[in-house]
């Protein structure tokens, strides 16, 4: 014999049990795994990530547009930690493309590498020549120079054995001066969304990337003499 007392005490324990989530089991919501929306966006920064180790890669030996644009873009819309994977990623591809070119560069005549090199969009006969004069001159130095006056790492690169420069001596400052400005780019872009998001708050920052490279690019590719 039951009290109905006792009667609705299990009642109640039976439905708490019921609606409880079983601790036997997997959770079925964590078993699921991530939102779809999350996965597509980890997959979209990883492939943001690969792009920017192709783009250094392929900057160092023939393209010609710099890997900041696509790093200054993850800045803007990801953040600077996604960014700074992405620098990572853009320096490993360009030291890589820099180490092909400087193998190719010992290997080749001057009658050679300087026709190919002038072939490329906004590389001139002259940039050429000044830049293997500065590394007979001044070495190193030379490839930091580089990095912040707009000549092509690629040039360097192919022209550092014949000026001297020892592989070793190339891959060191070759790491330090394009890392410092990948970083650098990196950081600016970060740095101006978030000022900009403050100041326009429905306009997006990107408005503002593409526009800073459009303006940048054209007026490159006008002053540049080839």
């Amino acid at each position: 014999m039951s009290f109905p007392i006792e009667a609705g005490m299990e009642d109640a324990g039976l439905d708490a049990m019921n609606e409880a989530p079983s601790s036997c089991g997997p959770n079925k919501e964590a078993a699921a795994g991530p939102a779809p929306d999350a996965a597509s966006g980890s997959r979209a920064r990883f492939g943001e990530i690969l792009g920017a180790f192709l783009w250094g890669f392929a900057e160092a030996t023939f393209f010609f547009i710099v890997p900041d644009v696509l790093l200054s873009f993850i800045a803007v819309r990801r953040g600077l930690r996604v960014a700074l994977k992405g620098v990572g990623a853009a320096l490993i591809g360009a030291v890589l493309g820099g180490l092909l070119m400087y193998s190719w560069g010992a290997g080749a005549k001057l009658k050679v590498i300087v026709p190919f090199l002038d072939v490329i969009p906004a590389i001139s006969r002259t940039m050429i020549l000044e830049t293997l004069a500065a590394l007979e001159k001044n070495g190193a130095s030379t490839l930091f120079i580089a990095a912040f006056t707009g000549v092509p790492y690629k040039i360097p690169a192919a022209l550092a054995p014949h000026a001297g420069l020892s592989l070793s001596v190339f891959l060191v400052t070759s790491v330090l001066a394009r890392g410092l400005r990948f970083v650098l780019s990196a950081f600016l872009a970060a740095g101006i969304a978030a000022l900009w998001r403050r100041t326009f708050r429905t306009l997006s920052p990107l408005w503002a990337w593409a526009g800073f490279w459009a303006v940048f690019y054209t007026l490159w590719f006008l002053l540049m003499p080839s």
